[in-house]
């Protein structure tokens, strides 16, 4: 049963009446309900036609009826036929009616005699002439209120309920939620026996080996069944006109084979008729049952089923095709997924247009006057390979010369949406100096006091997409870098004081192992004694990067890098010395970083850990262990790491409550790490079960880590190597903390 009233009109007159929510007005009975003809009942107030509906019509208790308003003279004196009595106790005086307003435009005043306020309501001043959102009514405290609203629940759960305001009247329609035609089977004469799928039904034909009873007959791919709708050449559905189109896809058979999908996959078929050039637009997503999509693979061919014939091939989430200027004929569009019920293909025809000239390094389009650049990346290929670019993505060149010098900033938007790329350099020559790389959606940076002379930009889009774009390049006067924005300038950090940093005004400069790819901000800490760190990166709701480099810039001297939303991180036993930091959140605009130094933790070294029913019992605060598996054996294998064939340690974790743990190995060979849960069965889970968590060089270099929310339970983790590692030294850092 599903209820519908329509949306309330602002309550009239505007400028002097109370307004309401529809969301807030109460429920009305619809057998109840008055004609708005005689609604108002001569000043009856509102609260009787609320107790009305409250009690389903039943006869009101002690109704209160307003007496009609006596007639007022127009030259405002007093009227009435009690001239000479008293004014009742705790009446408001008056001389005349102007004395009586009480600001309540909906109420009628009056000075009665002898001398004293009366104040009617009248409904009609309220009512704004819209049905479906009920009738309105006059409270002479607070104006014009929403009355009890039109709900038109006929209690029925086998109609769907709706107000009708072109009718205003209330409908009430056979249960029909997929709008096939069909009644959900549960409704008398319904033959519908899935009313949320609008494939089945009594009247739909059975498809083959889809396993689905598409026929509501209660078996299953019967004879005779035949293919989904579209799924052969020879029914492709016509999508000349545009727009939006779905079909089904399970059930349909895997016919065609494509270029960009060696494995097969059902498949459906569309096509479209061009009688003159056109930019073309295809964009697919295959829907699966939950309503979520999955990869989708477009081909367009001209011959429909001949691989020989095919124009283009891509494949995605979703699937994007694009065509620029695509001569007039026919053309067929094959369109599969894996495991997707439906197909939903979205076309998009537009006037032709001629491809970009600056396709090459050589013939760059001069932007030197800065301003706003908008393009696409269709039918392009990836010339060159910017530092932060990922292979395969299209270029775009644009360049631009600086008489002096001067700030330039630059922002490029997909229109569409995706990472874009944009890289700044000295020249079009191979090799020469890159002196910004910005990779984000968007990607924007600002580069300062660049000298005079000639630059190149080049632009690159996403790989899987031929998205649109806004560029826009602004030469501005020259400004030194902020402090952070690079290791020539970092900010000062002091252990013990909280600091803030804004993202927006730094460049993407520093290289982590773990970057996501975005704006970073570079620390500097000196430690006059060893210590060990306790760090942590807020960056709100967004996800951030926290990297500790003993030389900045070089992700090789990394001792830690971490992503969390927050991150929070120890670092144990470093050497007095210098450190830098480098935080980074492509999604915030600012983050706030802490650092506290506590006393060293000194490794404690354990032997003879070769198994689960040896481990080393390991303290529930965390800490810092050292060993050696290189005399210890081969007993337990993972899913990663190549099979994590390497002699191993084992290590168990007896937790009380629920904690946040971040285990990490850091050692000498190509380390894996991987983690059992003891449902019962103490130290015999590790023989021959799967891990639940397993990493190999997430950590960075060959280190590795799990950093996870466990519940209260006992835990074994297992230090291993990548395949056949030679065993050796290790340390394994467990933090765990309150999350």
């Amino acid at each position: 049963m599903a209820n519908s009233a329509g949306v309330p009109a602002a309550l009239r007159p505007a400028s002097s009446l109370v307004g309401r929510s529809a969301s807030h007005a109460p429920s009305r009975m619809p057998s109840c309900a008055p004609s708005r003809a005689g609604r108002w009942l001569g000043g009856l107030l509102w609260s009787v036609l609320a107790v009305c509906h409250l009690s389903a019509c039943a006869p009101p208790r002690e109704p209160h009826i307003e007496l009609p308003a006596l007639p007022e003279r127009t030259d405002g004196a007093v009227t009435g036929d009690d001239a000479g009595s008293s004014p009742p106790d705790g009446s408001v005086h008056c001389a005349t009616k102007q004395d009586c307003d009480d600001g309540i435009a909906c109420t009628t005043d009056s000075c009665r005699k002898p001398g004293y306020c009366v104040h009617y309501t009248d409904n009609r001043a309220c009512d704004d002439g819209v049905f479906c959102n009920g009738f309105e009514l006059c409270d002479f405290r607070t104006g014009c209120r929403a009355g009890p609203s039109q709900t038109c629940d006929d209690q029925d759960a086998c109609s769907i309920d709706s107000c009708n305001e072109a009718q205003r009247a209330c409908i009430h329609a056979p249960r029909d939620f997929d709008h096939d035609g069909e009644v959900d089977f549960h409704c008398a004469g319904g033959t519908d026996c899935d009313d949320f799928d609008p494939t089945r039904g009594l009247r739909k034909p059975e498809l083959c080996a889809d396993q689905i009873d598409n026929d509501c007959d209660d078996q299953v791919d019967e004879q005779p069944c035949g293919r989904p709708a579209h799924d052969a050449c020879s029914d492709a559905l016509d999508v000349s006109a545009g727009g939006s189109f779905e079909v089904q896809l399970q059930g349909a058979s895997s016919d065609y084979a494509v270029s960009c999908n060696p494995q097969a996959s059902p498949d459906v078929v569309f096509s479209f008729q061009l009688k003159r050039p056109k930019d073309v637009t295809l964009v697919a997503n295959g829907m699966l049952s939950d309503g979520s999509a999955e990869t989708a693979v477009l081909t367009l061919q001209k011959t429909c089923g001949d691989r020989g014939s095919e124009l283009e091939c891509k494949q995605g989430f979703p699937a994007d095709l694009r065509r620029r200027a695509l001569p007039a004929g026919r053309y067929f569009v094959v369109a599969s997924a894996s495991a997707a019920r439906t197909m939903v293909l979205r076309a998009t025809f537009a006037a032709p247009t001629n491809a970009p000239t600056n396709t090459r390094c050589t013939a760059p389009r001069d932007v030197s006057a800065g301003g706003t650049f908008t393009g696409d990346f269709v039918d392009l290929t990836d010339v060159t390979q910017s530092t932060c670019a990922d292979k395969g993505q299209p270029d775009l060149f644009y360049a631009f010369t600086l008489g002096k010098t001067q700030d330039v900033e630059i922002a490029a938007l997909s229109q569409e949406g995706g990472r874009l790329t944009f890289s700044v350099r000295s020249s079009c020559q191979s090799g020469a100096a890159e002196l910004a790389c910005e990779s984000s959606d968007p990607a924007q940076t600002r580069l300062h006091q660049l000298p005079a002379g000639q630059y190149l930009l080049v632009l690159e889009g996403p790989v899987s997409s031929e998205v649109s774009f806004v560029l826009n390049v602004a030469f501005l006067p020259p400004t030194p870098p902020p402090a952070g924005d690079d290791c020539n300038n970092p900010l000062p950090l002091t252990a013990g004081t909280a600091v803030s940093v804004n993202l927006g005004d730094l460049r993407d400069s520093v290289d982590t192992s773990c970057q996501l790819g975005g704006h970073d901000a570079v620390f500097v800490l000196d430690l006059s004694n060893a210590s060990d760190l306790s760090v942590q990166l807020d960056a709100g709701n967004s996800t951030a990067v926290l990297a500790l480099q003993k030389t900045c810039g070089q992700s090789s001297s990394e001792l830690r890098c971490e992503v969390g939303q927050p991150v929070k991180a120890r670092v144990r036993n470093l050497a007095a010395g210098r450190y830098f930091v480098v935080v980074e959140a492509p999604a915030a605009p600012s983050v706030g970083l802490q650092v506290m130094t506590l006393p060293p933790t000194h490794p404690v070294a354990v032997k003879g850990n070769d198994t689960c029913a040896k481990a080393f019992d390991i303290d529930p605060q965390g800490g810092l262990w050292s060993g050696n598996t290189a005399a210890l054996h081969d007993d337990y294998h993972a899913d990663c790491g190549a099979g994590s064939v390497a002699a191993d340690a084992v290590y168990r974790l007896k937790l009380t409550m629920p904690m946040h743990v971040a285990a990490r190995i850091d050692a000498v060979f190509d380390s894996v790490l991987y983690r059992f849960t003891d449902s019962g069965g103490g130290s015999a889970v590790c023989d021959g079960a799967a891990p639940e968590a397993c990493d190999d060089d997430s950590a960075g270099g060959t280190q590795a880590e799990l950093s996870e929310m466990l519940d209260a339970g006992t835990y074994y983790y297992v230090v291993d190597g990548f395949k056949g590692a030679p065993g050796g030294s290790y340390l394994f850092d467990v933090t765990v903390t309150a999350k």
